[in-house]
């Protein structure tokens, strides 16, 4: 019997060593918290903070808004509609006709833009997202919209005074139809 005690022995070691690696292996995880994935939870406000270092936890600061260069001028003649308009830009014609429904176009402004017609109520006209209402005379039936973008960006500048600004007034910039001088004046219709 003394001889089959050795190999009792070293298979008990063999067996001993097997668990221990087994445990370390599989055995540390803590429950499987880490396998589950990081999905965001929205529609739960959690006032608690992190466990561990609390309080040292700086706020984030939200990213500093930045000046916009152009805006993006949008004209809209619905379907079954029929409207004459001139298009000037940075106070020249650059286009004239009649726009038949249903008809989309849109523009990059930098300087001034303005669309002039006698029907006002068949094209719709908007500012970076903003319904833009025309201006007139009633006398003539003459209606405009009209877009200064060195003045949205004054506004935006007045509205925004601690913010990095990209855009200034007085600068050589294209328009909508190619390049022109940015002064900020609007040269009449005809």
């Amino acid at each position: 019997m003394q001889s089959k005690l050795p190999f009792v022995i070293a298979g008990a070691v063999i067996l001993v060593v097997l668990i221990v690696v087994l445990v370390f292996a599989f055995g540390g995880k803590g429950g499987g918290e880490e396998d589950l994935p990081a999905v965001p939870v929205t529609g739960i406000d959690d006032t608690t903070q992190g466990e561990g270092d609390e309080g040292s936890q700086e706020p984030v600061a939200s990213p500093a808004p930045v000046a916009p260069t152009s805006a993006k001028v949008v004209y809209e003649v619905a379907s079954g509609q029929s409207v004459y308009m001139d298009i000037y830009e940075d106070g020249s014609i650059t286009s004239g006709g009649t726009v038949d429904g249903p008809a989309k176009k849109e523009f990059d402004v930098t300087g001034t833009f303005k669309i002039v017609t006698s029907n006002p109520g068949g094209v719709t006209v908007t500012v970076d997202g903003t319904k833009l209402e025309p201006t007139g005379d009633e006398s003539t039936g003459i209606n405009s919209f009209s877009v200064d973008f060195p003045a949205i960006l004054e506004q935006w500048k007045a509205d925004h005074p601690t913010a990095g600004t990209t855009g200034t007034n007085g600068t050589t910039g294209t328009g909508a139809s190619g390049t022109g001088a940015t002064d900020g004046t609007d040269t009449p219709a005809a």
